[in-house]
């Protein structure tokens, strides 16, 4: 059986010089660690330390990361078409790491507070992962190496994730 033209199978995500856009996986996996280990433990720390006024503190610093986010996010990305992709991804993965080496560095909450809200500058490793596999895959498989970076890496983050909640 003969596969029409412009199919997937033309273009397999496997073959030589296709595996270039997999070096993501990792990147991503790094991220998704970062927040979500931090979104285990921080606000017990957090709600122990400012008590009823928690919410409003860790909401601000969040709603401070959003908004810095969406603003630097396009910036970040048409830096990225002009220096490349892969140093953006060292500096966006130490950046939005940033607040928890404050935390291993300080004990202070209110300074890692503040580098929560301004990690949102460096909130974009995920159009950039986008971006670098739609630099390196043919356009009739991005939906597969779109689908198995996601898989592969919230597979490995949520697994870690309970873990740690778990025990």
């Amino acid at each position: 059986m003969r596969l029409p033209l412009g199919t997937a199978h033309e273009h397999p995500l496997c073959a030589r010089g296709q595996r270039r856009w997999a070096i993501v996986v990792p990147i991503i996996f790094l991220e998704f660690l970062v927040l979500s280990m931090s979104r285990t433990i921080i606000p017990e720390l957090i709600d122990d330390q400012y008590g009823e006024s928690s919410y409003v503190v860790y909401g601000s610093a969040d709603g401070a990361r959003g908004l810095l986010a969406f603003l630097a996010t396009p910036a970040v990305g048409a830096l990225s078409d002009e220096l490349g992709r892969k140093w953006l991804f060292l500096v966006t993965v130490v950046g939005s790491s940033s607040p928890i080496i404050v935390l291993a560095f300080s004990s202070r909450l209110d300074a890692h507070l503040c580098v929560w809200a301004l990690s949102g500058l460096f909130a974009a490793t995920f159009p950039l992962a986008f971006a670098y596999i739609s630099d390196h895959v043919p356009a009739p498989s991005l939906v597969q190496a779109y689908g198995i970076t996601l898989t592969l890496t919230l597979t490995l983050t949520l697994s870690l994730t309970l873990t740690t909640t778990l025990t």
